[in-house]
């Protein structure tokens, strides 16, 4: 049987850790002020949404600038920037492991204890589902790709899974 690398050895005890950890530790590493999150399930992210969020959050003293607090948005076009003083100040107080395993949960059930920035779109999207959780969002998403290419805003994407009832609903899950 092979050995593994010693550096193998360290990424799985890494993994180990709670997911807020692990962003703490990178964004430590990388001697940021403020991380950008992105969930890997959002394949039509729209970079300009994203531009909008980072230039809200530079002229703010928000510890989360997000568009999720109040969702108008689409799902899968959720983008949150985090301080990263305000991770580590809250990963010392979770004591919830649900807490720890979902970055930003905290921050949310303790507006009190952080200034959370909400970006709200102008029209109501927040029940779009554009995020890759099931065979039938990842199929819906390759049909509006096919229909529309790979340089689609997200009002494109919304609309366009709007206007086909199979792809207008998420499907329920039982």
């Amino acid at each position: 049987m092979r050995r593994l690398p010693r550096a193998s050895h360290r990424l799985r005890s890494w993994t180990a850790q709670p997911c807020c950890q692990r962003f703490l530790d990178c964004a430590l590493r990388a001697r940021t002020d403020a991380f950008l999150r992105i969930c890997a399930d959002s394949p039509l992210i729209d970079p300009a949404l994203v531009d909008q969020v980072i230039a809200l959050h530079a002229t703010g003293n928000a510890d989360l600038t997000t568009n999720t607090q109040q969702r108008t948005f689409p799902k899968g076009q959720s983008v949150e920037i985090v301080r990263t003083a305000a991770l580590a100040d809250a990963l010392q107080k979770m004591q919830d492991v649900a807490d720890q395993e979902h970055v930003t949960r905290y921050l949310y059930r303790h507006p009190d204890q952080y200034r959370i920035q909400n970006f709200a779109s102008d029209e109501p999207f927040g029940e779009v589902q554009l995020s890759v959780d099931t065979q039938a969002d990842f199929d819906a998403i390759a049909a509006i790709l096919q229909q529309a290419g790979d340089q689609i805003t997200w009002r494109q994407a919304a609309t366009l899974r709007l206007a086909n009832n199979e792809w207008a609903k998420r499907e329920t899950v039982a």
